[in-house]
């Protein structure tokens, strides 16, 4: 399908772990959705 996708993740200048944590939230989210909606 070819949609493109775009995020914004907020506290760029925290540690590493969280921020990381953060970053995985997202693609877990959208994982969830592509297998919800059979993408």
């Amino acid at each position: 399908r070819q949609i493109p996708v775009a995020t914004v993740i907020g506290g760029g200048y925290d540690a590493l772990e969280p921020l990381a944590k953060r970053h995985a939230l997202v693609f877990r989210a959208a994982a969830d959705q592509a297998r919800l909606h059979g993408l």
